[in-house]
């Protein structure tokens, strides 16, 4: 018969007494957990950290700390006597409210919509000296003075214009020329583009008292990009006229017309136009014009302007030749 050893014996009672209370420790600490108890029939272990009247923040054994509304009907249940104090197990002792919840985080403020910039009137005013030529046999000294206001809304524009030009050379009088005018421009598809040009003027070397001018038409988008644009379309234009020639002042006109700009640069510009206005009965009965100008823009508003223009009129006899062309340094500001 064999016999146990005296210290196995020993060895064994010291195992069985460590593993009873491990699991004597094990049980406690399990019956002595916050259970919370979930709709879909789970149950969480772990402690309750605070309470308010929204919901729990519970920290579970398996899942670290949880927010439960209490709107999912989730139910508490807790066991204050395993971790409780001796103050605490005294007869009629309540316990106090738990801390109430953290509240939630704020959201960060939606940014408020930008409001849509409304178009601003850019105000213009240039004033320079022109070199003129009129054929081979004048040349002269030609003051000059524009003004414009312009309103742009995208691909629509409003502006109003007005010019004047007077010089003398040798007590000849070579430049008395007014023009005001109005131009619209309003996108009408993504290529076309419907203007309107209204303009009065006079001329005293050509003997015009004053002409009226009103040019419908349509400008078809062939280059559109971010510094270069160009447009050209026809147009029909009414025209009249008070010569001291004798004939009749009125006109009905076709038109061809055509628009170019590029932005050299940040601070350099190149606008050019030009018009073909012509009579569809007789086709040597023509204007055309020409108008470009180079802007480099100085400090802060101002600017320093190189401009050219050229007229060539064949609608009617003119006084004082056919031809006309200046070419003009400018100096302007932007108000």
């Amino acid at each position: 018969m064999k016999r146990d050893l005296p210290f196995t014996r020993s060895i064994s009672t010291i195992v069985a007494v460590a593993f009873s209370a491990s699991l004597l420790f094990a049980c406690h600490s399990a019956s002595a957990a916050d259970r919370l108890r979930l709709p879909n029939g789970e149950t969480l272990l772990g402690s309750l950290v605070a309470e308010d009247a929204e919901g729990y923040l519970f920290r579970s054994d398996s899942f670290g700390e949880l927010r439960v509304p209490k709107a999912s009907a989730a139910v508490l249940e807790r066991d204050v006597n395993a971790s409780a104090s001796p103050e605490e197990r005294q007869p009629g002792w309540v316990a106090a409210a738990p801390a109430p919840l953290p509240p939630p985080p704020a959201k960060a403020a939606a940014p408020a919509p930008k409001k849509a910039e409304k178009s601003k009137w850019e105000r213009n005013l240039e004033a320079g000296y022109s070199f003129q030529a009129r054929g081979d046999d004048l040349q002269g000294q030609t003051a000059y003075l524009r003004t414009d206001i312009t309103r742009r809304d995208g691909d629509n524009s409003l502006q109003f214009y007005g010019k004047y030009l007077f010089g003398e050379q040798n007590d000849v009088n070579s430049a008395n020329k007014l023009e005001a005018g109005v131009k619209l421009r309003q996108g009408f598809t993504r290529y076309v583009q419907i203007r309107n040009d209204f303009s009065y003027s006079y001329d005293r070397l050509k003997e015009l008292s004053n002409q009226f001018e009103d040019i419908f038409g349509l400008n078809f988008r062939l280059i559109n990009t971010e510094r270069l644009m160009f447009r050209i379309g026809p147009g029909i234009a009414v025209q009249y006229a008070e010569p001291k020639l004798g004939e009749n002042g009125w006109e009905l006109l076709g038109d061809v017309s055509q628009e170019f700009t590029w932005k050299l640069s940040d601070g350099v510009d190149f606008s050019q136009s030009a018009s073909y206005l012509y009579d569809p009965r007789d086709l040597s009965d023509y204007r055309f014009r020409f108008f470009s100008v180079l802007k480099c823009r100085l400090m802060g508003n101002a600017s320093v302007n190189l401009r050219y223009e050229y007229e060539f009129e064949a609608l009617r006899a003119i006084a004082q030749g056919r031809s006309d062309h200046r070419v003009f340094t400018t100096l302007g500001y932007r108000f």
